[in-house]
């Protein structure tokens, strides 16, 4: 095999990495009260309270550096965060007002940690001193892994404990999630698998019971792993035991925590905030800082309770804002205005505002908003961040081209996978190139006699087979392709086997996962990308960080299984449906915008965030959760001592919460904020309308229009129906192109546009010159389609389409068919009625053709039986309809051909030949009748029969012809007689009639005839010429899949057309 080279990067740029220093970070001024406290003049306990911005999180920072500066050693002090952007922030600012200390600084110990972190060390601890190991915190991603294969054991054995009716529920995703909620929740109130149990048997809740059984054999099935894994509830849980049960651990973590700072305690759940009340009491300065109005978690457990009902000795309040942000309003006119306006926006802000990209934050509500937003912004040049722990590993776009690769060498993949991995950035091709290859093994496989699907072709090509199987055509058939289409299937081939090669030499894992990456050049291409930045950069960081996370996990899971095998590991990956955090390796922050939800945005700030979609039914989300086990009950039951079964209403609680989440959302911007909404009464998925809670956003307003998208404002109320111009080269040339084609616009517009596009095509930007314009130059060709004294050929069942739209009859055969269940269901009723007219045994043709119709469908069980249920009937109907044919008539021949001239065009020399197949011809006497099995479900009516194209084409053919030896329709010749017609009729086997729907076409006269052969030379002279007409026709256009080529179209029409 001659080997091609790998996608071949881009030369690097040279890259010099320094280190900038100390941020200069500017000194800030306190009140008398947070002045004590940041210069170390407080003790015992202190609780600091402030709204969004007045500086809570920066007032401890320093109190951390005024201990430091008063002599306090870094390693007796510990800054508590409960989330780890929280911790970046804190480290960021610490790093920046100590390291410019002319003394220097230097800590034995970690000043800032998460609340999870520090249960970690003290269980840590403990461990390492009582048996010499240390435990492992399992995510939640691996966590539901591991409930999903409990429950799906569970099933296969019958339901176990699980009461009869959740039965059919166990194999579902959002049944072992409600599961893994309700026990975190539980745990972090310390209810264990015997306090479920009984409360489940005291309230008669039996999902309450099986769920303690069920954390009982989850405890269980962790033990027999050899792994001392704790989830998040149970860590806080062990920390806590071990603090208040252990005096002596608990005096060796106090010397690490003398001084204790806790930020964001709004966001503590009850477990945690056990932990840090059960450490106070050894405390020299304990500082509880938080916003209640920024408690937004209870969804993780969290509860605000324990900050407002702390009694401190010193309490602080902070009510200045450090900053304010300028806020604007904006509604637009639907999904694309929003996104666009969103993109013209950053884009402003990067661009001309001198705001760098990192500084810039779109937020959304849920993740599921990211992915449109994301390609929006990637689509305007703008480089986007996200997160990858926000998002399912397997469902990277790296990884899942890596997956789909690593699952061939265990099985053969399907082909929709197998386009994937081509199309993924294993295979490199885009969907045209892709197009072009399936098109060129298709072309291919015909010459060479094949009868092979395109897809099945590239299976056998880069699949292994089944011993003994061989294809000695397909190395013909690699030879017959182009470049292009050599690289794409080389470089997949050579990915393929490079892994295959690895896994059949018994390597680790890592290694198999090594040789399939390496083999694909990615690593080299997406370095040289990232380097480069900008949007591309942007992807390119992230791909290689889900790279990066793919290969951590196999690491870990080695690591913790080290005989696992290669299959068990992918059987691993595609099981864990939730996100997983992954490590962080980066030195820098990127730059680029940052897309998060609004749940991520704690302990981050943005000089331009831009808050999308407040619309209602996305904000505020009121669902509650956890119904199905009862989740809120039983927080109500162990937090309130209110008994199971009463009805408590937790609709205000929970729009509260949104209410705040939002708030959080919008103080994340330090310099300038914008809230997106969209007002749509005519979108798709209904009526879209802003938000309740804009009614009182204490915002400013202002509209907009594409006007004061360019840079001009007037303040008014809210912002309507916007279109911005996008400030990007191709929105300038585009509009300078609009104005210049414009007969309309003033003379003197359309000068100074022909003068800027001149200046851009000189300065050589893509897209100013006239000769990069589509529809500029003249026609490639102006040869007719038919060369002359060529035949033109005219199929009856296309007949009635070119009839409607000449260009639809013409242009649409080299179009994509889709083979989907209809085509397929029509092939098979064809070939069922062929065998049984030919004398097939009806019993074992309606077994083939049943097995075959089954394979194809894909669909919920219940629709799969419908319609095979259906299917079979349209046999019945199809065998009862041949019956009765066959005892009225003789039948001449089935699938025959029909190859008959039926006229001559003197200009240019043209015969015109219907040509086709014909479903079935019989005889009536002397009379021939010509039948067409129809598949459809809808009959035509039958007065439209009497006129049907089809029809009268079988007719002209027959009238012109003779019947050949096989009894094909050939032309006649002088010598033979002419055919006497009787009709031709269609047959509808797959109507809901109960019995079969036929429309028959009595035989035309001689002045029908001739009036219709007629239709069909005007229709051979229109076919012939090198312009084909696109026609409206109600009927075809509604279907039609050349509408955005159709020039008789809105879509389909060219700017450049008068």
């Amino acid at each position: 095999m001659n080997s091609t080279p790998q996608m071949a990067p881009p030369p690097n740029p040279t890259v010099t990495v320094t280190y900038p220093g100390p941020r200069d970070t500017p000194r800030r001024t306190w009140s008398a009260a947070v002045h004590e406290l940041v210069h170390a003049e407080l003790t015992g306990t202190v609780k600091l309270i402030g709204a969004a911005n007045t500086g809570v999180s920066s007032a401890l920072s320093d109190t951390v550096v005024g201990l430091i500066n008063a002599g306090v050693d870094p390693a007796e002090i510990a800054l508590i965060t409960t989330a780890k952007e929280t911790a970046s922030y804190h480290r960021s600012e610490l790093s920046s007002l100590l390291g410019g200390r002319a003394e220097g600084f230097a800590s034995a110990g970690t000043l800032v940690r998460s609340i999870h972190s520090l249960a970690f060390a003290i269980v840590r601890a403990a461990r390492q001193r009582d048996i010499g190991t240390s435990p492992r915190m399992i995510t939640g991603a691996e966590q539901d892994a591991v409930i999903r294969e409990l429950l799906d054991g569970h099933r296969e054995r019958g339901g176990a404990y699980w009461p009869e009716e959740q039965h059919e529920a166990l194999e579902l995703v959002g049944f072992a999630r409600g599961l893994r909620d309700f026990l975190l929740r539980a745990q972090e109130r310390g209810l264990g698998a015997a306090d479920l149990e009984q409360l489940g048997e005291d309230w008669d809740r039996p999902l309450w019971t099986a769920a303690g059984q069920f954390l009982r054999e989850y405890h269980h099935t962790m033990a027999l792993s050899g792994q001392d894994s704790l989830n998040a509830s149970e860590l806080l849980a062990e920390a806590h035991r071990l603090i208040a049960d252990d005096e002596q651990l608990a005096q060796q973590v106090a010397r690490s925590a003398r001084y204790l700072l806790v930020d964001d305690a709004q966001n503590l759940d009850p477990k945690a905030a056990g932990l840090i009340e059960a450490l106070t009491p050894h405390t020299t300065l304990m500082v509880l800082g938080g916003n209640p109005e920024h408690s937004v978690f209870h969804f993780r457990g969290a509860d605000p309770d324990f900050f407002l009902d702390y009694h401190a000795e010193h309490t602080i309040e902070l009510t200045e804002p450090q900053v304010q942000a300028r806020s604007q309003y904006v509604v637009a006119a639907d999904a694309r205005s929003h996104h666009d306006f969103i993109a013209d926006r950053v884009r402003r802000a990067g661009l001309l505002d001198s705001v760098a990209w990192r500084d810039i934050a779109v937020i959304v509500r849920s993740s599921g908003e990211i992915g449109s937003l994301q390609r929006a912004l990637l689509i305007a040049g703008v480089p986007v961040h996200v997160d990858n722990s926000a998002m399912v590993l397997k469902e990277q776009r790296v990884v899942s081209s890596l997956l789909i690769a690593a699952r061939s060498l265990l099985s053969r993949i399907s082909s929709t996978e197998l386009s994937e991995l081509i199309l993924g950035p294993v295979g490199g091709a885009d969907p045209v190139t892709y197009r072009r290859l399936l098109r060129g093994v298709r072309a291919a496989e015909k010459r060479h006699g094949g009868s092979r699907r395109a897809i099945e072709v590239l299976e056998d090509l880069l699949l292994p087979q089944a011993p003994g199987y061989t294809a000695p055509e397909n190395a013909e058939i690699r030879d017959s392709l182009t470049e292009r289409e050599t690289q794409i299937l080389q470089r997949t081939t050579e990915v393929l086997e490079a892994g295959r090669a690895a896994y059949e030499r018994g390597e680790s894992v890592e290694a198999v996962l090594w040789a399939l990456w390496e083999a694909t050049g990615l690593a080299q291409h997406l370095q040289a990308v990232s380097l480069r930045g900008g949007a591309s950069g942007s992807q390119a960081d992230q791909d290689l960080d889900a790279a990066m996370a793919l290969f951590d996990t196999a690491g870990d899971y080695t690591e913790r299984r080290p005989g696992a095998s290669f299959s068990s590991f992918i059987s691993y990956i595609d099981s864990l449906d939730v996100p997983s955090l992954t490590r962080e390796r980066r030195g820098a922050k990127t730059d680029a915008v940052t897309i998060l939800t609004a749940h991520s945005v704690v302990g981050m700030h943005f000089r331009l965030v831009i808050v999308a979609g407040v619309n209602e039914g996305a904000w505020p989300q009121l669902g509650e959760t956890g119904t199905l086990f009862g989740q809120e009950e039983l927080i109500n039951h162990t937090d309130e001592d209110i008994d199971p079964g009463v009805y408590v209403t937790h609709t205000a609680e929970r729009e509260a919460e949104e209410r705040r989440l939002l708030s959080l959302a919008c103080s994340r911007a330090t310099e300038q904020l914008y809230i997106m909404a969209i007002d749509d009464t005519e979108s798709e998925d209904g009526t879209t309308e802003p938000s309740r809670f804009l009614a009182a956003t204490p915002v400013s307003m202002r509209v907009y229009s594409a006007e004061t998208a360019a840079g001009t404002s007037e303040e008014a109320g809210a912002v309507r129906a916007i279109h911005p111009r996008m400030l990007s080269t191709s929105s300038v040339i585009a509009e300078l192109r609009r104005t210049l084609e414009n007969p309309h616009a003033p003379a003197a517009d359309r000068e100074h546009a022909a003068y800027h596009l001149a200046r851009l095509a000189e300065a050589g930007v893509l897209g100013a010159s006239p000769q990069e314009w589509w529809g500029m130059r003249a026609a490639s060709t102006t040869e007719p389609l038919v060369r002359a004294g060529e035949t033109i050929r005219l199929s009856p069942s296309a007949i009635e389409k070119s009839l409607d739209c000449p260009l639809n009859g013409t242009v649409a055969k080299f179009a994509d068919s889709a083979s989907g269940s209809p085509q397929i269901t029509g092939t098979l009723v064809h070939a069922f009625a062929e065998a049984i007219d030919n004398g097939a045994e009806e019993s074992v043709a309606r077994e083939l053709v049943e097995h075959a119709f089954a394979q194809q469908l894909d669909d919920a069980a219940w629709r799969e039986d419908a319609e095979i249920a259906r299917f079979s009937t349209m046999l019945d109907k199809t065998v009862s309809w041949i019956h009765s044919a066959n005892a009225a008539t003789t039948l001449v021949g089935t699938e025959r051909q029909a190859w008959v001239r039926v006229g001559h065009l003197t200009e240019g020399e043209h015969d015109v030949m219907i040509s086709g197949r014909l479903d079935r011809i019989d005889r009536s006497g002397d009379s021939l009748r010509v039948v067409d099995y129809k598949s459809s479900a809808q009959a035509i009516a039958q007065k439209e029969a009497a006129d049907h194209a089809q029809l009268s084409a079988y007719q002209v053919a027959v009238a012109h012809a003779r019947l050949d030896a096989e009894g094909n329709l050939a032309t006649r010749r002088p010598e033979d007689p002419e055919l006497e017609r009787e009709g031709a009729v269609l047959v509808y086997p797959g109507t809901s009639t109960k019995k079969i729907t036929t429309r028959e076409q009595a035989r035309l006269d001689e002045e029908q005839l001739a009036a219709f052969e007629d239709t069909l030379m005007a229709l051979a002279r229109e076919k012939a010429q090198p312009r084909v007409r696109a026609q409206l026709n109600e009927k075809q256009c509604t279907y039609c899949t050349l509408k955005a080529v159709c020039p008789a179209q809105d879509q389909g029409r060219s700017i450049f057309n008068a």
